[in-house]
């Protein structure tokens, strides 16, 4: 049979009334995973339904120019520009970008289900790379 979907509100959800039977609750909010959980519903009876819902990843999208700068998060290595780092949970982190000529360090943030863009534009001075001014 087809089951029947229905907005019933928005968490906090207390003192929803229903009929006893057995239902599946889903929970969706913007930059988190969808979540659900099957509950049964009793005569007289309250119902505690806890649900918690995961942020979604966000990414970094870093290029430079020139090409092939070293690309370090939290002081791993992660590969060269440029390069999408996916699959990276909200949170403030150290980034680096190293070349033979020197490196260049910046705290960044990083959203849940957004891309955070890295774009580094280079010019060589003497012995070292220096970021270029805008």
């Amino acid at each position: 049979g087809e089951i029947e979907r229905q907005f019933i509100g928005t968490t906090p959800l207390l003192n929803y009334e229903t009929t006893v039977g057995e239902y599946r609750i889903e929970v969706d909010k913007e930059d988190y995973f969808l979540n659900q959980k099957d509950i049964a519903v009793l005569h007289n009876e309250l119902t505690d339904v806890g649900i918690e819902l995961e942020e979604k990843p966000g990414n970094i999208l870093v290029s430079t120019t020139p090409e092939n700068a070293r690309i370090y998060l939290n002081g791993l290595f992660k590969g060269r520009s440029p390069i999408q780092l996916d699959q990276i949970p909200k949170g403030t982190y150290q980034f680096s970008m190293g070349t033979p000529f020197g490196e260049r360090e910046q705290t960044i943030t990083v959203q849940p289900n957004q891309q955070t863009k890295i774009n580094n534009t280079f010019k060589k001075s003497k012995d070292y790379l220096i970021p270029a001014t805008a």
